[in-house]
């Protein structure tokens, strides 16, 4: 009669093994998951900050088409701004230096959506590790009734 219960015995055997992998595997998808948090955080500062740099070095080419007489109104103010900032190396080198920027933090965004995903994976592979543990509890359990 107990060779009635090897393949339920092999089957709990190896959700067992699975069960035990569990908390492993969802620690290390979280611990991925924190440092794609960290390294888009980064990103975002970095990117932040050059922005923040070409916004001042707008601001001081604005603050010197602010003074010009000669410019009647907003619009001819603007487009002054754009001309001389077109011709700025400062603000050139600072559009250089976003461009990577732009492209890691996409990346970061990307890393971090992924990380969350493999969580969610590994949260939902442990439901139904211990889904079938419960049916496989059941089954053996009404094959000892059934004796």
């Amino acid at each position: 009669m107990a060779m009635a219960f090897a393949p339920q015995l092999q089957q709990l055997d190896a959700v067992k093994a699975a069960l035990l992998q569990q908390p492993e595997d969802l620690y290390q998808a979280r611990l991925a998951e924190a440092e794609a948090a960290r390294v888009l955080k980064t990103a975002k500062k970095r990117l932040g900050d050059v922005e923040a740099e070409i916004a001042d070095a707008l601001a001081d080419i604005a603050a010197l088409v602010a003074g010009d007489k000669t410019l009647k109104n907003a619009a001819a103010r603007k487009l002054e701004v754009r001309t001389r900032a077109k011709d700025e190396p400062a603000i050139a080198a600072l559009e250089e230096r976003r461009a990577p920027l732009e492209a890691e933090l996409l990346n970061a965004e990307m890393a971090k959506t992924a990380a969350e995903l493999q969580v969610k994976r590994r949260e939902d592979e442990q439901r139904a590790w211990r889904g079938r543990l419960d049916a496989l509890a059941i089954e053996c359990s009404l094959l000892v009734a059934g004796r």
